[in-house]
């Protein structure tokens, strides 16, 4: 209802009606209502899902049809390019490149696609569409997981078909990122509850990266960490994961707790199952710098992976381990540094003599250390790696002007 949007609209409409396309116009229910409403008008055998900023390359639809008549997808995503601003690129690329049906990596990423994909109109409405959640995103991904869990075929194709352009004032990068998130889960939480409380875990990782590397104002507020209860621990919704007469209960004593969990994980028959869990389990891990809990959790899954003959998911665990233990490599370098620091005489003038050195890396490294004094009942020393912390942080900000 916005007077442009109506102007835009009245702009194009001689343009629509010259093809013979039609424009529809309703109240704003959100992606996955508009979508379902675009579905509803459509005749033809296939949907085209495309949202109004990306921009198809003109053998888009051409390879699209060709590709699903010949493999019988039900549903096919593809490569895009990706670009910023009005245009797309001219020269260099950036692109995704989607993994594909891989029911296991698709509990933990979208392994799947993009909502700029080609899907037969009965399979479509046999799954009843899109979710209308008003405000929430991942509504692509909650459907590409209802595809692959009821056993319909979905398929990449390997070239780029239309340019994805990327703006921090997207839906997508606005919106809530842990609702997003729960959305896009809950196709497996419907298989089967038992692993609702280990994959909600999951879901903690987001926000633990987004407050611990990206918001430095976020930063500063776990000074407050010893006046708090469990800030932490509720910033990565361990919480989900123990009962309310535990909550006073450590960070390290809940992992220790989780780790029994996945222990315990030989009693699940269905390997499939223990595969989806002990995969959410190492993301966690990862995103928590539990390294080595992640790594363990890793193998264990790769065994299971390669008992089912499962080679995009053994893919996957192969890549994710070589990650991750090139990440336990670099913390290395964090925490030397932080103890070069510690054990100087002057520690403002060691800051100053490491200052090439000093990354969010450290200042991550710093408020772990600060934590583990909390949890052991030393709150001075806490509060003065915070002040450390936030110094830290501020030379940061002030080398990158």
């Amino acid at each position: 209802n916005k007077l442009e949007v109506l102007y835009y609209l009245k702009v194009l409409k001689p343009y629509f009606q010259a093809k013979g396309w039609q424009i529809i116009r309703q109240q704003n229910k959100y992606l996955g209502a508009a979508r379902n409403s675009a579905a509803r008008h459509a005749r033809g055998e296939y949907l085209l899902f495309m949202d109004d900023d990306n921009i198809a390359k003109p053998f888009e639809l051409d390879v699209f049809i060709q590709v699903a008549q010949k493999t019988k997808a039900d549903v096919l995503t593809c490569v895009m390019d990706l670009f910023a601003g009005d245009c797309p690129p001219k020269g260099s690329r950036a692109y995704w490149i989607p993994l594909g049906a891989c029911v296991t990596a698709g509990a933990l990423k979208n392994c799947f696609g993009d909502a700029n994909a080609l899907i037969r109109r009965d399979v479509f409405w046999k799954l009843g569409g899109f979710t209308e959640d008003y405000g929430i995103g991942h509504e692509d991904w909650e459907f590409f997981s209802k595809v692959v869990l009821q056993g319909f075929k979905l398929e990449v194709v390997p070239e780029a078909l239309y340019y994805y352009r990327q703006s921090r004032s997207g839906m997508l990068r606005s919106g809530d990122m842990y609702l997003n998130h729960q959305r896009n889960i809950r196709p497996y939480l419907e298989i089967d509850p038992r692993i609702s409380q280990l994959i909600e875990f999951a879901q903690g990782q987001y926000y633990y990266n987004e407050i611990l590397l990206s918001d430095n104002n976020t930063l500063r507020k776990i000074k407050d960490i010893g006046k708090t209860t469990d800030l932490i621990s509720d910033v990565m919704a361990i919480k989900q994961l123990i009962s309310e007469d535990e909550s006073e209960l450590t960070l390290s004593q809940k992992m220790s707790k989780i780790h029994k969990q996945i222990n315990l994980l030989s009693s699940i028959k269905d390997l499939r199952l223990r595969l989806t869990i002990l995969l959410v389990c190492a993301e966690s891990f990862v995103d928590i710098r539990e390294y080595t809990l992640a790594l363990e959790a890793f193998e264990n899954a790769l065994k299971i992976s390669d008992l089912l003959n499962d080679d995009k998911t053994s893919t996957y665990i192969e890549q994710r381990k070589l990650d991750i233990e090139q990440k336990n490599h670099n913390r290395q370098t964090p925490q030397i540094i932080l103890d070069k620091i510690l054990s100087s005489e002057d520690i403002y003038s060691a800051l100053n003599i490491y200052r090439n050195e000093l990354s969010i890396d450290l200042v991550d490294e710093i408020y772990s250390q600060a934590q583990q004094y909390y949890e052991h009942g030393n709150p001075t020393l806490a509060e003065g790696l915070v002040e450390l912390a936030e110094h830290v942080l501020s030379l940061i900000n002030d080398k990158s002007l």
